[in-house]
């Protein structure tokens, strides 16, 4: 998509040369996108109004609260990027070759049961997870 300009559409053509689902590997695909929008990241100030946008129930948000409460925040989402990104491909792939199922309620199954773990889980916990991804594979 690079070169692209604002409301411009193109043809992406992509072979999937490695792939955790066998059937798809080799294979061809054409993804038909639009260009919508350009985003920047910007550098985001912790300061009196954001915190209050983050704790709206709270009446006086404390701030090391507020970064404790992001903080959390992003080791879950990386937590939640590992096993979208490896593990949940990798098992899917493994069940694939040897069962036959419904893919789609399988995946809902166990995003079900993942999520229901990573709740159930210490902070401490999910820290130990973050520093050994390898103890996420047992």
């Amino acid at each position: 998509m690079v070169g692209m300009k604002r409301g411009e559409s193109r043809e992406i053509k992509l072979n999937f040369q490695r792939t955790p689902i066998q059937r798809f590997t080799g294979k061809d695909a054409i993804f038909n996108v639009t260009l919508d929008s350009f985003k920047r990241k910007r550098e985001a100030k912790l300061d009196a109004d954001m915190i209050k946008r983050i704790f709206p129930s709270e009446e006086n948000p404390d701030e090391k609260i507020a970064r404790e409460h992001i903080k959390n925040q992003l080791e879950n989402e990386k937590l939640m990027e590992i096993y979208q990104n490896r593990l949940k491909p990798e098992f899917i792939a493994t069940l694939v070759e040897s069962y036959n199922f419904d893919l789609q309620y399988l995946e809902k199954e166990i995003d079900a049961q993942l999520n229901q773990k990573a709740q159930s889980m210490s902070s401490e916990e999910l820290e130990e997870l973050r520093r050994d991804e390898k103890k996420l594979e047992n």
